[in-house]
């Protein structure tokens, strides 16, 4: 079967799980090391649950089926759902022949920072009762132990002794380092496995932990070189409540660090994000000189609580603690931006940098800082590259740097730049939106282009430069009726002044028999500092070969929203302009 042990104390849990099964044709054990621990970690709560007994069926494997449970609760979900998903097992326990179907799960959890015990069991009590023919369904049994306690569930509950249980107890009473409670719990495992006669506790386990402040992890222990199931990667660590890639992805990441096949996991940890007052009124109390606390904590007031004054002196706090601290000055730094603070904004981020050269977070916001505020687009793509070359598989700071090479007119560059932000992840509507821009500029085909805005469109489609570009490529293509359709939707969304101007144009170029309002409307817009920067040549030749008058015009109209000519030009072209649409 196995041996589980859950040691609950006010500020800890940890917890140990063997790696035996037993086949139960033969009823003989052996090490199919599968994962009985399951890490879960959200916004209110963290647990580590082990289960014993039934761990194979025809069907599923249990650890896999538990995992799976836990990745379908939300980080916002109460700690019920834990137990609500783990009594789902009733489905298929009940197809499952007696005298076999014996199955508990233990969760250890802290609830905000409530220590709380629960076995959910068809044959185990909290009292240590063990039936010897189980139920068809499971129960719940729920404690919140006040003083440390182990809880032994499994096969080997019968070859633990007490001394032992107390000696677990009161280690973790003392609060140790993690690693001396995992030293401990192995070492009674050894035991337990040494004394079973039917060898049905391995000598290999995995130990975790929970902590009433978030913190938790574990570590496999006596594992040597054997391997894991055969057809997982080599991994000894718990499940984690992840996205079903998780793994795959660690181990590529793995691979790329260390080479193919030259690492093996062992060892786990986590934190928990809890934004609420009670959290980080824990966090304080428990590291009052810690200054990722004090940063944090003053995330949560400027997110969160709106909280400026607040904010700034927690970073100020944190800063005191650590001056190099680079989440610190990097949130202080955007928060004094934000206030009208430049100068030391600018010295802030700067700072963080030189801290931390990848700091994804403080590249982001140096760079946005030197565009918007110094207006100098080329200090900020040398913050950029300097970041991209530190951490290369940001898909962030790609992005954001193929966005300047197209503010610049590097078509061909930002294509390769966003290439790379894809392959990294990089937010997919962002990088088509981009992608669709620079394929234009690029000079490819009209049909190319065409078909990129529309997948650009698919995924913003509230984005009105993005129609109002479509429909001038598809005005050029001569497709009126729908590049008409473009137009209009894209008019009726958000657009920045010289965006409007260009809807104008097109409307003027290729919609409207009479001008008037349009040349009144661009007037307005000029008179309010817009101006045209967008390249609307191609639709004058569209129209010049059918309505060379028109394209004259037209040519006009274009120098005026330039800027080279005065807005009074307008009322002579509208003194010109023809009555009677040609077609």
């Amino acid at each position: 079967m196995t041996l589980n042990m859950t040691v609950v104390t006010p500020r800890c849990i940890y917890q140990s799980a063997d790696y035996c099964l037993t086949n139960m044709t033969t009823r003989k054990p052996f090490d199919f090391p599968t994962q009985k621990i399951i890490l879960k970690n959200t916004f209110r709560w963290s647990a580590t649950v082990c289960f014993a007994g039934v761990a194979l069926t025809n069907n599923l494997i249990v650890g896999e089926w538990l995992a799976e449970r836990m990745n379908s609760i939300q980080l916002d979900d109460p700690f019920e759902c834990l137990l609500d998903e783990l009594v789902k097992a009733n489905e298929w326990l009940s197809a499952y022949p007696l005298p076999d179907n014996r199955l508990s799960f233990s969760v250890g959890a802290f609830v905000g920072t409530e220590p709380v015990f629960a076995l959910v069991s068809n044959f185990e009590q909290l009292s240590g009762l063990s039936a010897a023919t189980a139920a068809q369904k499971l129960s719940v049994y729920l404690t919140r132990p006040r003083q440390p306690r182990t809880f032994v569930s499994g096969s080997g509950r019968a070859w633990i002794t007490r001394p032992e249980r107390k000696r677990l107890a009161a280690l973790a009473a003392l609060d140790p380092e993690p690693q001396r409670m995992y030293s401990a719990l192995a070492e009674v495992n050894r035991e337990v496995a040494s004394r079973d006669p039917r060898k049905s506790v391995s000598l290999e386990c995995f130990t975790g932990h929970v902590r009433f402040t978030g913190e938790g992890g574990g570590e496999a222990q006596n594992v040597g070189d054997h391997r894991f199931l055969p057809t997982t990667p080599d991994f000894f660590v718990p499940t984690f409540s992840t996205t079903p890639d998780f793994p795959a992805g660690l181990m590529q990441i793995l691979d790329e660090q260390f080479g193919p096949g030259r690492h093996r996991v062992r060892a786990v940890s986590f934190v928990r994000a809890d934004e609420s007052d009670e959290y980080h009124e824990v966090q304080l109390r428990e590291k009052p000189n810690d200054a990722s606390t004090h940063s944090n904590y003053g995330a949560f007031l400027k997110e969160l609580k709106k909280d400026l004054v607040g904010a700034e002196r927690e970073y100020r706090w944190a800063l005191d603690l650590d001056p190099r601290h680079a989440n610190a000055l990097n949130n202080l730094g955007f928060l004094l931006w934000e206030q009208g603070n430049k100068d030391e904004a600018e010295d802030l981020f700067r700072s963080a940098i030189e801290v931390d050269p990848g700091h994804e977070l403080a590249l982001l916001n140096y760079a946005s800082f030197l565009l918007r505020e110094r207006n100098d687009p080329r200090a900020s793509s040398l913050v950029l590259d300097s970041g991209i070359a530190h951490t290369p598989d940001s898909g962030r700071l790609l992005l954001f740097r193929a966005h300047l090479g197209l503010t610049s007119g590097s078509a061909s560059e930002a294509l390769e730049l966003l290439r790379r932000a894809r392959e990294k992840g990089a937010d997919q509507a962002a990088v088509e939106a981009d992608h669709a821009f620079a394929i234009q500029l690029s000079g490819a085909s009209i049909g190319e282009c065409i078909a990129a805005y529309l997948t650009a469109i698919a995924l913003n489609p509230t984005s009105g430069y993005l129609r109002l570009n479509l429909a001038q490529l598809m005005f050029i293509q001569g497709d009126g009726t729908e590049a008409n359709k473009q137009l209009q939707k894209a008019i009726r969304l958000p657009l920045a002044e010289s965006t409007r101007l260009e809807a104008q144009f097109y409307l003027l170029a290729h919609v409207a028999s009479e001008p008037s309002e349009i040349l009144g409307t661009t007037k307005a817009l000029l008179s309010r500092g817009a101006r045209l920067s967008w390249d609307v040549k191609p639709n004058i030749e569209n129209v010049r070969p059918h309505d060379p008058q028109r394209a004259a015009l037209l040519e006009l109209v274009l120098q005026v929203m330039t800027g080279e000519q005065d807005s009074t030009l307008l009322d002579e072209v509208l003194a010109r302009w023809p009555r009677e649409r040609k077609r």
